[in-house]
């Protein structure tokens, strides 16, 4: 078996739902009908960099430094 053929990279992307990172809605939607969600709900894709889940002291860490630009992603674009 190939075993390259599994590795992740190598697979098709596909995006999910990152939690509440950024909800916009009208007054209607929320008042009237009492919901975040209306009629037309549209992606924005989140590079992961700017999408860092604070979960302990070690995840903390990890986005002070890329907020003090200590962690960079690679020029090419690629995770490291």
């Amino acid at each position: 078996m190939d075993e390259c053929a599994n590795l992740r990279q190598k697979k098709a992307v596909y995006y999910a739902r990152n939690g509440a990172a950024i909800y916009g809605c009208t007054r209607d939607c929320l008042v009237a009908k009492g919901s975040l969600y209306g009629e037309r709900i549209v992606p924005y894709v989140m590079a992961k960099e700017e999408s860092v889940d604070i979960d302990d002291r070690f995840d903390l860490q990890i986005c002070e430094n890329i907020l003090n630009g200590n962690i960079t992603r690679p020029a090419n674009g690629s995770s490291p």
